[in-house]
């Protein structure tokens, strides 16, 4: 394979506008995202001092957007997803601003306003985010799948990268309430672009049986249901969601940080930027040399591989008694991640037909958040009676046992490939890529095994 087709495909993005829209938005909120990753831990351990009720607020947070993914799920593939985003992207705003108001307000009761607000924004997000990945399908072609994962990985992390480290910037000046009305701030400018997209409606079963129909006549409960059975059923999309499930919730969650910060590296706000920007750096320098994985042969196997180091690198995090050493592990960290995410991405947007992408992808984005959520308040707990390292040396020891044990016994996702070929493309995932080309890259591919 030659260099130059190590680089990010921009096809997609090149040949739809409105792919290009949602990857600047997307930017654009994950920037406003850094700022909270960094601020709310902050806030809530100043607070308490403690890194358990740190992780109770994530696992508030991931309760209450994990009915939000349920509910996104089903009305993503009801109703036109384009107002499903700027329902979640206008609410989003007003929660951001009421926690800059509460940051900047003491009262007795800061802690209790904190909950209220995750529970009100995070619902209404979990929503627009599972409107959000319903959409992607549609505004790319089949064959650039996998680059359209990784240019989304790209932008993201761009936004990760400037998000955290600006935060505590922000923080350490401006101080908490002016973190949180920069995040307002971006997520409005995102909103007033994304207002300029085309209806998104989802697209028509191609079932030949009346399943659907009954679903739409039942309600709520038979068409979240029929999500679950073609999870339930597709060998292939569940060992993608074990797999998912094994990153996210062994993971090494960002709750630690301020924990890590105080009692290892002995720094202020501005480490715990530099700490959550780490992975970052290490997602975008592997993002931008992602075009193998449009056509690697093997994909499962490349799965596979990235999330099992992930895992050692969790644990060369977790022995690091130095900032440096810690934040090159973070920062491979976020590599292997970057690659697995542009898999696991693509292969599910690859699999699931057009009009199942709503409630497959909230039951991907349910269980990621849920997952990470639990671990940070097991990690937090660990933490609390065995110190940092300990709680992420063990998570990372869980991760790789998870993806051996999986990889072991799922043939289906050790053999599954992203190549298409142009007589086999799957119609119902194809149906809605309006504005990308269907024009295959020429290329070699790359075989794992």
């Amino acid at each position: 394979m030659r260099l130059g087709q190590l680089v990010v495909d921009v096809t997609p993005a090149r040949v739809s506008r409105d792919f290009r829209l949602l990857l600047i938005c997307r930017t654009v909120v994950l920037l406003g995202a850094g700022f909270i990753a960094v601020a709310a831990p902050v806030q809530v351990y100043r607070l308490t001092e403690s890194s358990l009720q740190v992780g109770l607020i994530s696992l508030t947070l991931g309760m209450t957007m994990l009915l939000g993914f349920i509910a996104g799920g089903v009305l993503a593939d009801r109703m036109d997803r384009r107002k499903l985003i700027l329902i979640s992207s206008v609410t989003v705003v007003l929660a951001f601003t009421a926690f800059a108001v509460n940051a900047a307000v003491p009262s007795a009761h800061e802690l209790l306003f904190i909950y209220l607000i995750v529970i009100v924004g995070a619902g209404v997000e979990g929503i627009g985010q599972t409107a959000l990945a319903a959409v992607t399908p549609a505004l790319v072609a089949p064959e650039h799948l996998a680059a359209g994962s990784g240019l989304i990985v790209v932008t993201s992390q761009l936004g990760l990268i400037a998000g955290p480290a600006l935060g505590g910037v922000i923080i350490a000046g401006a101080g908490l309430p002016g973190a949180y009305a920069a995040a307002a701030a971006a997520v409005l400018i995102s909103t007033v672009l994304l207002a300029t997209l085309p209806a998104l409606p989802p697209g028509a079963a191609d079932a030949t049986d009346d399943t659907e129909v009954e679903a739409e006549r039942e309600g709520w409960f038979v068409s979240i249901a029929e999500g679950f059975r073609f999870v339930r059923h597709d060998k292939l999309i569940r060992a993608v969601l074990i797999i998912d499930l094994c990153a996210t919730g062994f993971g090494v969650p960002q709750t630690l940080f301020p924990q890590l910060v105080a009692e290892v590296f002995h720094g202020g706000p501005e480490m715990i930027g530099l700490l959550a920007a780490a992975p970052a750096v290490g997602a975008l320098l592997a993002s931008v040399s992602s075009g193998w994985t449009s056509r690697v042969r093997r994909s499962g196997r490349a799965l596979i591989i990235s999330v099992l180091l992930m895992g050692a690198a969790y644990v060369g995090f977790g022995l690091s008694p130095h900032l440096v050493p810690a934040m090159i592990f973070l920062a491979i960290i976020g590599g292997v991640d970057s690659v697995s995410e542009i898999l696991r991405r693509a292969l599910l947007m690859r699999h699931t037909p057009d009009h199942l992408q709503g409630r497959v992808n909230s039951l991907w984005l349910a269980q990621a958040s849920t997952s990470y959520s639990l671990g940070s308040t097991t990690s937090g707990f660990a933490a609390g009676l065995f110190g940092p390292a300990v709680a992420i040396v063990g998570a990372g020891a869980l991760c790789i046992s998870g993806v051996a044990a999986l990889a072991s016994t799922s043939p289906e996702l050790r053999d599954a490939t992203l190549t298409v070929d142009e007589d086999t493309v799957d119609p119902a995932v194809s149906v809605a890529a309006v504005s990308g080309s269907t024009e295959k890259d020429p290329g070699a591919e790359v075989s794992l095994g």
